[in-house]
């Protein structure tokens, strides 16, 4: 877009005031706010140990607000429609942005948001001003090209011996070590490398993963050589972990982008691709192609062949762990179209195929047979002034599995979102990774979803409900079922210094039941509910505290029970270097249906996951010292208590006694 002679002159003007604009470009971030606000309440409580990769991946590559189009802003952590869309405005009314700092110019949007998402964000400027006589003047920030490394060792340990050393049954040493290494030149180049070996396994690269990544380079934009991760759409067709779920935020994300593709350096040993992707764009249309050959742990029939179950767990610690070790292998290619309109409409399709070096067992009538499969996807997304439709539909050549959604921006602090899915029983896919009930699944499932999002003088509401059921027997219900969730939460800042959530979640859902004969439905109901206060003491000194309050009733058989969690956490800086947080809970959950999911801080990169079940306290604290610029060390200990018992946990993870402690050590280098 040309720009005016007049806003070149003020933004040249406005760009030399940066240094007096307090906090601009500049703007410091508290990383343990992010984590708290985005990552603990939508994360998945199905992964223990929830890496926060993205959230480093979008920190370390930040969307430039120049280029993006609606999309991949509403792909920004706390950016919705609305905010996407005023975005947009202001860039095509003024011109692109010479500063991040010019948003908080922007009347539409609170200061307090633009703060949260400033790490997410960049401004890369190349523009002209033409006159008469066609001179051209150009206009850019610095660009610096500069060779940046990462290093990230992590060692952690229990203190308490487990069932499978005691008995000799794991094959290696009870130490858990992590290496992540990566190097960028500039913004177009980037590569990284990880080896990972769980407590019991034999080698120190047990796993192991590596890229090599160049992006921005026009026409291209992104060509990845070893392991990625793939989305289109919604991630119907082909999804990767990094997908979205029901979570405090009731309106879900757009669509991340038509097609996406990311280096893939993490510990979770599934679902990325060995191989080569790569993308070009040009008049508004994309193209990208993939193709991946990789190996996973399987357990093959020794008479048929055939896959009988591939473990998921990464676990390589004892002989028969060890005998499933990649067994089998898949071999993938596809590719996708794409067509963008002015910012208002973008749709695409996708094709690929995938052999497997085995056939899948027969199990069943729905699951996965043979090992040949094609899938096709359609995806769209439409935006109109106030309202966006987006959606996708894949063929699995048995039938059609479609996601479908709208978004109602009613005023710049009222969005309203509804969607609808339907994924049938013989719809089966294993890169799929779709928005349900379960986890990732779209298959077996249909359900209605309408939420909204309301900013207003006493903070941010969020509400939604759900309605879904499963027409067919699933994994976890040998019986058709069905179920639906509510979800209220508000955030309310009540001063500089204090900020409080209220949380409640109720959930009706059937579950099983057996007697000698024959399996029945029963229809349990839970109740959630959560309030936090956070209370910013001083710039050094911050202090948290929760209680989750659960319920479970069972009306047929009039069974009720209850459960809590409270928890007191300080976060203290000293001498502006260490950094000590610290924890305290307490618990009682009689049996599963009343026990309570939380995350809590650990090494940087990571939180942990604990379900808190039966009595007792856990207690960790954290130390992390900023040796220098370049070079950080973390040191955690964390400790559960459980009075009541005589051993912990189940298996050849079986502790003796009543204590469960670990040990836990961090360096990390930066240059």
């Amino acid at each position: 877009m040309r720009v005016s002679k007049l806003k070149v002159i003020f933004l040249l003007l406005f760009s030399f005031s940066l240094n007096i604009y307090g906090q601009s470009d500049s703007v410091s971030y508290n990383m343990e706010d992010i984590i708290d606000d985005y990552v603990k309440e939508n994360a998945d409580q199905n992964d223990p140990n929830p890496s926060i990769d993205l959230i480093e991946s979008l920190i370390n590559n930040p969307v430039d607000i120049n280029k993006a189009c609606i999309a991949e802003l509403q792909a920004i952590p706390y950016v919705d429609l609305s905010i996407a869309r005023t975005i947009i405005k202001q860039r095509d009314s003024f011109g692109p942005f010479f500063s991040k700092a010019e948003l908080f110019f922007i009347k539409n949007i609170p200061s307090e948001l633009i703060e949260k998402i400033l790490p997410f964000i960049k401004v890369e400027i190349k523009s002209s001003v033409s006159n008469k006589t066609k001179a051209n003047v150009y206009f850019s920030l610095p660009e610096k090209n500069y060779i940046r490394f990462y290093l990230k060792n992590r060692m952690t340990e229990d203190l308490q011996t487990r069932s499978g050393f005691s008995e000799h049954k794991f094959t290696g040493s009870p130490y858990h070590f992590y290496n992540k290494f990566g190097i960028s030149y500039g913004n177009n180049l980037q590569a990284g490398a990880l080896v990972d070996k769980d407590a019991g396994e034999t080698s120190v690269t047990d796993f192991s993963s590596f890229y090599f990544d160049i992006k921005n380079l026009k026409p291209l934009d992104y060509f990845i050589i070893g392991d990625y991760q793939i989305q289109f759409g919604y991630g119907i067709a082909v999804g990767g972990s990094n997908g979205f779920s029901k979570g405090s935020e009731a309106i879900i994300p757009g669509a991340k982008k038509c097609y996406t593709a990311v280096p893939y350096i993490s510990s979770n040993e599934n679902n990325f691709y060995r191989g080569i992707t790569g993308s070009i764009s040009f008049n508004g249309f994309n193209f990208a192609g993939f193709i991946s050959k990789n190996k996973f742990d399987a357990k093959i029939d020794s008479i048929s062949g055939s896959i009988l179950s591939t473990p998921l767990d990464g676990l390589h610690r004892t002989l028969v762990e060890l005998s499933a070790v990649d067994k089998s292998s898949e071999m993938l290619f596809g590719s996708s179209v794409s067509y963008s309109y002015n910012n208002s409409i973008t749709g695409g399709i996708l094709f690929y195929h995938s052999n497997f070096s085995n056939p899948f067992a027969p199990t069943s009538t729905y699951k996965k047979t043979g090992n040949n499969f094609d899938y096709y996807s359609f995806f769209y997304n439409i935006y109109f002034e106030n309202m966006s439709l987006s959606g996708e539909s894949a063929i699995n050549g048995r039938s059609i599995s479609s996601f479908a959604t709208i978004q109602i921006a009613a005023s710049r602090d009222f969005i309203f979102m509804s969607s609808i899915r339907n994924y049938p029983y013989n719809y089966v896919n294993l890169h799929g990774s779709g928005f349900g009930e379960r986890s990732g699944a779209t298959n077996n499932e249909i359900g209605f979803y309408a939420g909204f999002k309301w900013r207003t003088l006493l903070g941010t509401v969020n509400f939604y409900y759900d309605q879904f059921s499963f027409p067919y027997a699933s994994y976890d219900n040998p019986l058709p079922s069905r179920g639906d969730e509510f979800f209220f939460g508000i955030s309310s800042k009540l001063s500089n210094n204090i900020r409080i959530k209220l949380r409640i979640r109720r959930e009706k859902k059937d579950y099983s039941e057996a007697n000698a004969s024959q399996y029945y439905i029963m229809t349990g109901i839970k109740y959630l509910s959560k309030i936090e206060l956070v209370y910013k003491v001083s710039s050094q000194l911050q202090l948290r505290g929760s209680f989750t309050y659960s319920n479970f009733n069972e009306p047929k058989s009039n069974k009720i029970e209850d459960g809590f969690l409270s928890s007191q956490e300080i976060n203290y800086t000293m001498f502006g270097k260490l950094n000590i947080i610290s924890r305290v809970s307490f618990f009682s959950a009689a049996s599963i249906n009343t026990a309570i999911y939380d995350y809590e801080n650990d090494m940087a990169g990571f939180l942990s996951g604990n379900i808190y079940l039966g009595e007792g306290s856990r207690w960790y604290i954290i130390f992390k010292y900023d040796i220098s610029n370049y070079l950080d060390i973390t040191l955690k200990y964390s400790e559960t208590l459980k009075p009541n018992v005589k051993s912990l946990s189940t298996g050849y993870s079986t502790i003796e006694g009543n204590l469960d402690n670990r040990l836990g050590l961090q360096i990390e280098v930066k240059i």
